[in-house]
């Protein structure tokens, strides 16, 4: 045993002085379904309590958010809320659930898709069905082929209807910052509050491309 171990665990040690199930899990990666008292050692990772709550304890003993359906009065509706620490488990389990991930991705932003055969393609997300991202084209591309697009360095991009080309990340006497130059070589700094170009240069551009 370990006094520091057991103080941490504390609730699922009582449990287990009162022949509760508890499970364990050991920094070696090993685990236990049924604790025995060396278990709460200093090799111990972390464990939780075998009851009805046992899905939802795993779960916040590997870090994961719990949340709890509750009812707002103004308006009259349910809704899902993070749970606090002094909420734990005085409902029913099915006012519980794991917090859902958010999507890496949604609808309207730009990514860029890669892959060996085609690179760089540029879009607009119009839908997302599953692991597939569409263009206004209808042409579906897998999310883990996809990345957030940035501009890249000599890259024309739209800010605020004109076009720059990005610089990079640079000093300037404004401090440093993503900076921007249009032909005549005037150099601006924004926060990549910018939006891809597509298509063929205008022709006062591409001698300067």
């Amino acid at each position: 045993m370990n006094i520091a171990t057991i103080k941490k665990f504390k609730k699922e040690f009582d449990t287990f002085l009162e022949d509760g199930s508890v499970y364990a899990h050991f920094k070696n990666g090993g685990h236990r379904n049924v604790c025995t008292l060396e278990d709460f050692g200093t090799h111990l990772d972390y464990c939780y309590i075998d009851d009805e709550y046992v899905e939802f304890r795993k779960a916040l003993a590997e870090g994961k958010t719990l949340q709890v359906l509750l009812r707002r009065i103004v308006p009259n509706e349910y809704e899902w809320v993070d749970l606090e620490s002094d909420m734990l488990f005085t409902v029913g389990t099915y006012k519980y659930r794991i917090k859902p991930e958010e999507p890496k991705f949604k609808v309207g932003d730009w990514v860029r898709f890669n892959t060996i055969s085609e690179e760089n393609y540029t879009f607009r997300i119009k839908e997302i069905k599953g692991k597939y991202l569409y263009d206004d084209k209808c042409d579906g591309y897998l999310d883990n082929c996809c990345e957030f697009w940035v501009p890249q360095v000599d890259e024309y991009v739209w800010i605020k209807n004109q076009l720059w080309k990005y610089k990079g990340f640079q000093k300037t006497h404004y401090g440093e910052g993503h900076c921007f130059s249009t032909k005549d070589d005037e150099l601006i700094r924004d926060e990549l509050n910018c939006r891809p170009f597509i298509g063929e240069l205008p022709d006062y551009l591409k001698d300067n491309k």
